[in-house]
């Protein structure tokens, strides 16, 4: 029945993308790791990684420095101290046994916007800033991850993280457009998450970034607009519409389009019922009119 894919579409599918080379096996993220991720608890997570804080020395300022006397010099030098140790930057090489996530995208997906949280993130950026563009057993990214968690804050930490220069793409603009094995980006998951802020957030940067899936992949791969229309989240299609401007895809799955997720059809009947007219009445004049509607049985 034609109502029963339209909803079997808000649900990721997995023959847009073509699946990732094998990867080898990753070490096992190490458990008080993952939960002072959750946490957003950067003073434990420097801890257990080993790392140095300079930000005390920093603050004391070159005043507190040169109050040092000569006899506590001396002392320092008499006294034998053990070198500092090294960082454990290691066991950021670590992933979660199910999903495979990375410690980025736990603190990305558990994040709530907060200091704490944004903090983390630069952290275990600066010890693995290939973590940027990791995947996790879905191909999802970081990003995918704060999108999937309506993280306007965390997108704009890893957006200005990938601007910097941490992303092993060309430019930002590729890594926004970064697709899973379902052929989704971040703006797809912003969409299923309804945050019209993560979706800013994104296009913002990226004002065509809801022209993905291309032309190329029309009829094979659900687009954003397709999804929120699915998914019966009319607002969130109203704003992709007007944030885009008109230039977004309207592909869905196995040939259909966004008026096939437009219109209900009413189970044994050839009867239809719309649902926003203004909705309707952009999917209509989109693109030139390239979105024809027919019936799938």
């Amino acid at each position: 029945m034609a109502d029963e894919a339209e909803q079997a579409a808000a649900a990721p599918t997995t023959t847009a993308a073509p699946a990732d080379k094998a990867r080898p096996a990753a070490a096992v993220l190490d458990p008080q790791l993952f939960m002072a991720a959750r946490r957003g608890d950067s003073e434990q997570l420097k801890k257990l990684l080993q790392l140095r804080n300079d930000a005390a020395a920093q603050q004391r300022g070159p005043a507190a420095a040169t109050a040092t006397t000569t006899a506590q010099v001396i002392l320092e030098l008499e006294v034998d101290r053990p070198p500092a140790a090294a960082p454990l930057l290691h066991l950021l090489d670590g992933v979660t046994v199910n999903e495979g996530d990375s410690l980025l995208h736990v603190v990305a997906a558990c994040g709530d916007g907060s200091e704490d949280f944004l903090y983390c993130a630069k952290m275990i950026y600066e010890g693995r800033s290939g973590l940027l563009v990791a995947r996790n057993n879905r191909g999802d990214t970081p990003l995918h991850c704060a999108a999937g968690a309506g993280n306007a804050g965390m997108i704009s930490c890893i957006v200005g993280l990938a601007a910097a220069g941490g992303a092993v793409t060309t430019t930002v603009t590729e890594f926004l457009r970064m697709r899973n094995k379902c052929g989704e980006t971040a703006l797809h998951q912003a969409v299923r998450a309804g945050s019209k802020a993560s979706m800013d957030e994104l296009m913002s940067v990226d004002p065509e970034l809801a022209a993905v899936p291309s032309e190329a992949d029309e009829g094979n791969t659900t687009s954003p607009l397709y999804l929120a229309l699915s998914l019966g989240k009319e607002d969130i299609a109203e704003h992709l519409i007007q944030k885009s401007n008109g230039k977004l895809s309207c592909s869905g799955p196995e040939g259909r389009n966004v008026l096939h997720a437009a219109v209900t059809r009413r189970k044994g009947t050839r009867s239809c019922c719309f649902h926003s007219p203004f909705v309707l009445r952009n999917l209509i004049l989109l693109r030139g009119g390239k979105c024809h509607f027919q019936y799938f049985s």
